[in-house]
C-alpha cells in the first residue's frame, strides 16, 4: 500500500464517486464541490488502484476532524491499515486529538470507529437532513495518548 497526498482532481474523483457522495452530503447538495487543497488529504493507493481518501480539517490549533474514505471492496483488506497510517501521520503532527462526525444512520461505521479506539463523546441532536429524514450526529474521539496506547495493545 503507498500513502501520498492527493491531488484535486483525484480528491473530487473520490468524494464524488456514487459509493461516497450519499453518506457525505445531506439534502439540497448542489453537486459543486472545490476540495480545500490547504486541508490534508491522504490518498491510499494498491498497485495503481485507489483504495481510499482521508482528509483531516483543522478545528482548533490541536485538533482535527478526519472524513475517512475507503472503497467497500477494499474494507476488510485495507481499513485498518489505512487507519494506522493516518494515526502515524496525525501523530506526527504535534496535535492532540482527532474527531469522527457520523451520522446515526451508518451505525456500522460508528462501531468501526470504536473498535479503532474512538470513544462516543457525544450526540449533535437533529442536526442533519438526509433523504427528507432529520437526524442526528454521533461525534467520537481519540487523543494522542489514546492512540499511542492503541498502538501498544
Amino acid at each position: 500500500m503507498k500513502v501520498r497526498m492527493a491531488t484535486k482532481d483525484e480528491v473530487k474523483d473520490v468524494v464524488l464517486s456514487p459509493e461516497f457522495l450519499p453518506m457525505l452530503v445531506e439534502d439540497g447538495f448542489s453537486g459543486d464541490f472545490e476540495p480545500d487543497m490547504a486541508e490534508v488529504w491522504l490518498l491510499f493507493e494498491d498497485e495503481k488502484e485507489i483504495i481510499g481518501l482521508f482528509n483531516f480539517t483543522q478545528i482548533t490549533s490541536i485538533c482535527y476532524e478526519m472524513h475517512p474514505m475507503v472503497y467497500k471492496k477494499y474494507r476488510l483488506k485495507y481499513a485498518r491499515q489505512c487507519m494506522d497510517w493516518a494515526f502515524m501521520y496525525f501523530l506526527e503532527t504535534g496535535k492532540n486529538k482527532i474527531i469522527v462526525q457520523i451520522p446515526s444512520d451508518r451505525p456500522e461505521l460508528v462501531n468501526f470507529a470504536k473498535n479503532q479506539g474512538f470513544i462516543e463523546e457525544g450526540i449533535n441532536r437533529d442536526s442533519v437532513m438526509k433523504q427528507g429524514k432529520i437526524m442526528n450526529i454521533i461525534q467520537l474521539g481519540i487523543t494522542k495518548s489514546e492512540i499511542a496506547s492503541r498502538k501498544a495493545a
